[in-house]
């Protein structure tokens, strides 16, 4: 009985952690974005990109990479969408 005890105890430990420290400096911003959006933000222009977009895209300061459901890379024109 007491090998049955000590076997539940080691299965129910929590597991390491195991990853880099806790980053304290908070989100990093991403360049050149204002500081306050305006109250009704209109779109600068609209790309084909395949099927659909997944996830939130990487913005640098002159593109735009998105990963789509075909599992491409998009890489736009931050000015032009192009």
């Amino acid at each position: 009985m007491a090998a049955i005890c000590t076997v539940n105890a080691i299965a129910c430990a929590p597991a390491a952690r195991v990853g880099p420290d806790r980053d304290d400096a908070g989100w990093r911003s991403y360049p050149s974005l204002p500081d306050s959006l305006p109250p009704d933000p209109q779109p600068l222009w609209r790309a084909a990109a395949g099927r659909a977009v997944r996830g939130a895209p990487a913005i640098g300061s002159s593109v735009v990479a998105v990963g789509t459901s075909d599992r491409a890379v998009v890489l736009l024109d931050r000015a032009n969408g192009q």
